[in-house]
């Protein structure tokens, strides 16, 4: 059970909505072997040399100011001070590579597809991490959503994909993105978490003595 909500997510989700998104799971495993388990993470993009071409593009901001055409309004003397070129130049480096360093900075210069690529990894690594590939029967299904990406999975365990082509998940995906896009990530999810036990419960219905392998809380990391 979430018991507090980090401060990246305030505005999107409260406790309330944590529980409205539990609640949706376990009601939605009543009906099938599947396990569900939602996963929130608040960012996926790494970009190593984000800083260095933040870097260039400050360092040729410089330059294109100190020779730009437009500057022969301006003193002479203004121009030609060595240590204002040097002191503006050194600053926006620095300033540069601070900015590729930083998580929005990261975001901006990376190219959608790589961020698109990188939240597909971040998401088969906590497929593993929290084992939803040791469930019996390999039922374990996740529901998983980049927050600052706004990107969204669902990867199936062998013993949903044997039943299950992956565009049968593609509604599920729509309505976590469309949740992640418009702030309302309770809702997001627990529309999905729905449709996803609809899928599930047609080929992986419900046996008796069936217990519960993985907890039904939503993950957030």
């Amino acid at each position: 059970m979430v018991k507090e909500i980090p401060l990246w997510l305030k505005g999107a989700l409260d406790t309330a909505g944590a529980s409205s998104i539990e609640a949706a799971v376990k009601e939605a495993e009543k009906r099938t072997a599947g396990e569900i388990v939602p996963i929130l993470v608040q960012g996926s993009t790494v970009n190593a040399s984000a800083p260095l071409l933040a870097v260039f593009i400050a360092g040729f901001v410089v330059l294109a100011l100190k020779h730009g055409f437009w500057l022969y309004e301006v003193e002479v003397s203004e121009l030609t001070s060595v240590w204002f070129w040097s002191a503006l130049f050194a600053s926006a480096v620095c300033a540069g590579f601070a900015f590729g360093m930083h998580p929005l900075g990261q975001m901006l210069l990376t190219p959608k597809w790589e961020k698109r690529r990188q939240a597909h990894q971040r998401a088969l690594l906590e497929f593993y991490q929290a084992e939803l590939n040791k469930t019996t029967g390999r039922t374990g299904i996740l529901l998983f959503v980049s927050w600052r990406e706004r990107q969204a999975h669902v990867l199936a365990d062998k013993g949903i994909a044997q039943y299950c082509e992956p565009s049968v998940f593609e509604g599920v995906v729509k309505e976590l993105v469309r949740g992640a896009k418009e702030g309302q990530l309770a809702v997001g999810y627990a529309r999905a978490v729905v449709m996803c036990g609809d899928i599930l419960a047609k080929h992986i219905p419900i046996q008796a003595g069936d217990t519960n392998e993985l907890k039904n809380y939503l993950r957030i990391i």
